[in-house]
């Protein structure tokens, strides 16, 4: 519940009576500022909350959807089950790269560690052994400093092994490619044993099913998306929003641009054409932000703020916004979410009273 404020003006008259009550969804605070002629006023709380940022991208309507098939790897075909003109299903293996050279990398990279571990623990025991040496005046400080050097050096030795383990097997799931939709195989560039080359494609997929929306995002936020997400996107000329739903992400990313292509299905219901330009604002990340309703806003003087509560009298606080997230205004500076402002200040109302 919230609180409701009835505020009453006095032109004359400072005294300030405040009281309580409840509403049945929405708990208002209501004021009362005995004045010659009662004006009644709602109020309510700035709130804190989690709120998407977006990033805005443009696309474009498409009927045919054409996917070309690369890799980020350089290796030799091992195997490969298509043929020009075969129907895939989403999630079919298209092409297996040969892992052996990638194999080999990762039991370099676990040997490396083992070694590591060895001689970080060999270190540590060093630098012990130093310490105590070095109370009992057997050693110099010159000499335990360069036992503690070792041991930072084995230490930091351990985590170069560990990242390049990391960068190996996270090379793994890129020698088998998998068909990311149900498609027709309509070009195949490569034969099984050939150099499979990064960037270059391999094969050409023509997907099956209706009209579709491509855009661009950036490679880093495409792990903020989900296939099966509901998207709204505002067509060139339309005035309605279109609602699509993710129906895959090509996570090849692009050598220049470093983006990846999102593809939204769209529902026959629409009748869009082919071509049409438009927008679409993906969610890549949630950040906690002071809210306050956009009706509490007014403009004095040239100045964007609100009538905020304060000891019984309504204060003109300047605001900065940053932007706007459904009824409300994402604030940045002026406003706590302790405060409470005026819903749609009448014009009579002024400062101080």
């Amino acid at each position: 519940m919230s609180l409701r404020l009835v505020t009453r003006l006095l032109a004359v008259l400072a005294a300030v009576s405040i009281a309580t009550a409840c509403g049945e969804q929405n708990d208002t605070l209501r004021t009362q500022l005995v004045a010659a002629k009662p004006i009644e006023v709602d109020a309510h709380h700035v709130k804190e909350d989690l709120v998407p940022r977006f990033y805005s991208a443009t696309g474009y309507t498409n009927v045919s959807r054409s996917i070309e098939i690369s890799t980020s790897q350089s290796a030799t075909i091992d195997e490969l089950t298509v043929k020009e003109g075969d129907m895939v299903s989403q999630g079919d293996l298209l092409v297996a790269l040969d892992e052996t050279e990638l194999l080999t990398s990762i039991r370099r990279a676990e040997s490396a560690i083992e070694s590591a571990k060895i001689r970080l623990k060999d270190m540590a025991h060093d630098v012990d052994n130093a310490r105590q040496l070095r109370e009992k005046r057997v050693i110099t400080v010159e000499q335990l400093r360069k036992a503690k050097v070792q041991h930072n050096l084995a230490e930091t030795q351990l985590n170069q092994a560990q990242s390049e383990l990391e960068r190996q097997l996270a090379r793994e799931p890129y020698h088998r490619i998998n068909s990311p939709i149900d498609a027709r195989v309509i070009k195949r560039w490569v034969n099984q044993g050939d150099l499979a080359v990064i960037g270059k494609p391999l094969l050409q997929l023509e997907a099956i099913g209706g009209l579709e929306f491509e855009a661009s995002l950036p490679a880093e936020w495409g792990q903020t998306l989900n296939i099966g997400d509901q998207y709204d996107i505002k067509i060139h000329k339309r005035d309605e929003p279109v609602k699509a739903v993710i129906s895959h992400i090509v996570n090849s990313v692009d050598r220049i641009t470093q983006t990846i292509q999102i593809k939204l299905a769209l529902p026959e219901s629409y009748k869009l054409e082919a071509g049409l330009s438009g927008q679409v604002d993906f969610i890549i990340s949630y950040e906690k932000q002071i809210l306050v309703d956009s009706s509490s806003i007014i403009k004095r003087a040239g100045v964007f703020g609100v009538y905020r509560i304060n000891e019984g009298k309504a204060v003109f606080t300047p605001v900065n916004f940053e932007r706007k997230w459904q009824r409300y205004l994402v604030v940045l500076s002026g406003l706590e979410p302790s405060d409470i402002v005026i819903t749609n200040p009448p014009s009579s109302l002024r400062d101080g009273s």
